[in-house]
């Protein structure tokens, strides 16, 4: 907000958070915006069709976007490109009271010119595609680094439109660790694949420290909740 020469592109899914909002308006013309509109989120007496109002109002029609991504537009980023500030926010974490301060979420912020280049090529993908046979060849869907010195951070944006999308590659990384893994995983009791899988087969190695956060009780792995 008080950088004036800043950009602010917002993709929503849950946004119910009036102190949130507010601030959103305040930026006007600044701010573009992705919220989801699928199911509980399309009637006008939801909180993000209300929101979605409020901010058309602000921001204008044409900055303001309401899609579901064929099923269900699951993302929350907010992404800052100005003078003073380059930052991208991403993670778990709706911007709602529930996914703040009930929840146990995660959210990651990311600094600077090159590290919040994909996250604003991934939101021009979004706009320009609400379903997952465009969104899914675009060049979001692949690895991209955030060119860190020092550190092998890499990000990639979802939906993918082939099976199981990157999910091996995540794996083949658990798999490499050469001394410890950590993770977070929700559903992880309900869902199988090549992740789980690699988690299950780093568990039984030896000198390999794990220590994993699943939301239930997940069998074949002592998940620590």
């Amino acid at each position: 907000i008080a950088d004036k020469t800043a950009l602010v592109r917002v993709v929503a899914y849950d946004l119910n958070d009036p102190a949130i909002v507010t601030r959103l308006e305040k930026l006007k013309k600044r701010l573009w915006i992705i919220i989801d509109n699928s199911k509980d989120h399309k009637p006008d007496t939801s909180a993000e069709s209300q929101a979605a109002e409020r901010l058309t109002a602000t921001a204008g029609t044409e900055q303001v976007k309401r899609h579901h991504m064929s099923n269900l537009q699951h993302n929350k980023t907010i992404v800052v490109d100005g003078t003073d500030v380059k930052a991208a926010v991403c993670g778990s974490t709706n911007f709602t009271w529930r996914g703040q301060f009930v929840q146990s979420n995660n959210a990651v912020v990311v600094r600077g010119n090159k590290a919040i280049q994909p996250f604003i090529d991934a939101f021009e993908n979004y706009r320009e595609n609400d379903f997952v046979k465009g969104f899914g060849p675009t060049d979001s869907t692949g690895w991209h680094s955030l060119e860190f010195s020092g550190i092998d951070v890499k990000v990639t944006f979802s939906p993918h439109s082939k099976d199981e999308g990157v999910l091996q590659s995540i794996a083949d990384d658990i798999l490499s660790a050469k001394s410890s893994v950590f993770y977070s995983l929700a559903f992880l009791n309900q869902t199988g694949g090549a992740v789980t899988d690699a988690i299950k087969e780093v568990t039984k190695k030896e000198g390999i420290f794990v220590y994993g956060v699943s939301d239930k009780r997940t069998g074949g792995l002592d998940v620590h909740l």
